[in-house]
């Protein structure tokens, strides 16, 4: 069975009762992403032809997150970060050539 786009879902499912978030998903990056942690399904969804298309899986319920906004960053905490990290590039020995590095712009 092949699920289309809107047919691949993930879903994260968290209550008050349990310490775990349970979350069912068709993406097989997540899959991929929870095999690197060493987390086993707990469950696989298979179609009629014996080929997977979801599986379930528990987490910690602290290791879900909700989204955040992305940070507002002024242009002035923009050049001092990219001051900061040209200064520890040179320190490493691993500054590019002063025109590529910092494009002309800073000392």
């Amino acid at each position: 069975m092949r699920l289309n786009a809107q047919e691949r879902e993930t879903i994260i499912n968290l209550n008050m009762g349990e310490d775990k978030a349970h979350i069912y998903t068709c993406e097989a990056r997540w899959w991929r992403y929870f095999e690197k942690l060493g987390i086993k399904p707990t469950q696989v969804h298979k179609d009629s032809s014996g080929a997977v298309y979801a599986k379930d899986y528990e987490v910690p319920k602290n290791w879900v997150k909700p989204p955040r906004p992305p940070k507002k960053v002024s242009e002035k905490q923009r050049q001092a970060a990219r001051r900061t990290m040209l200064s520890i590039r040179q320190g490493k020995g691993l500054a590019m050539a002063s025109g590529v590095a910092n494009r002309g712009k800073m000392p």
